[in-house]
C-alpha cells in the first residue's frame, strides 16, 4: 500500500470509529503530537497506548460533529500532508469549536510513526477554558 493510501486507510478506519484497526497501521513507538490546551487530549503522546488514551481522553470531553478530509498529499518520500476541516461539541458547555487543520503523518514501512496536527489552537484554548468551571463542578459532585 503506498503512503497516502495507508493514510486514507487509517482515516476510514477512524471515521468508522475502529480504532482497534485504524491503530493497526500505527506504529507501536509511534508519536502523536497534538494541541497545547491543557485538556487531557494535549500534548505528545508516544506509543500506542499512550495514542489511544489519547483518542478516548478527546472522548470524555468532546463530541466529534466534522471532520472532512478536503487533500492529501505527499510532501516527501515518508511524510503525508492532510489538510482538514474539523468541528467538535465541548461536551461540558455544548460550545462548538471548528477549524481548518494541517495534519502531518510520517510513514515508515507502512507504518505511521509520527502524527501532528495543527490547527487554531489559540481558539481551542480559549473554548476549552471556558468548560473549566464546568468540568470543576461535575468533578465536585455539586451537578
Amino acid at each position: 500500500m503506498n503512503n497516502i493510501d495507508l493514510v486514507k486507510q487509517y482515516r476510514c478506519l477512524f471515521s468508522k470509529r475502529d480504532i482497534t484497526a485504524a491503530l493497526e497501521l500505527v506504529a507501536d513507538d509511534a508519536i502523536w503530537q497534538t494541541d497545547n490546551a491543557g485538556g487531557g487530549w494535549s500534548g505528545t503522546h508516544v506509543g500506542k497506548s499512550s495514542i489511544l488514551r489519547h483518542l478516548k481522553n478527546i472522548g470524555k470531553e468532546c463530541k466529534l460533529l466534522s471532520w472532512e478530509t478536503r487533500s492529501i498529499f505527499p510532501h516527501n518520500a515518508k511524510q503525508i500532508i492532510e489538510i482538514a476541516y474539523l468541528k467538535f461539541e465541548f461536551i461540558a458547555t455544548g460550545e462548538i469549536y471548528e477549524s481548518d487543520a494541517i495534519c502531518i503523518f510520517d510513514i515508515e514501512v507502512e507504518k505511521i510513526t509520527r502524527y501532528k496536527i495543527y490547527e487554531d489552537e489559540q481558539k481551542l484554548t480559549a473554548c476549552y477554558q471556558r468548560t473549566l468551571p464546568s468540568l470543576s463542578t461535575n468533578i465536585n459532585g455539586i451537578i
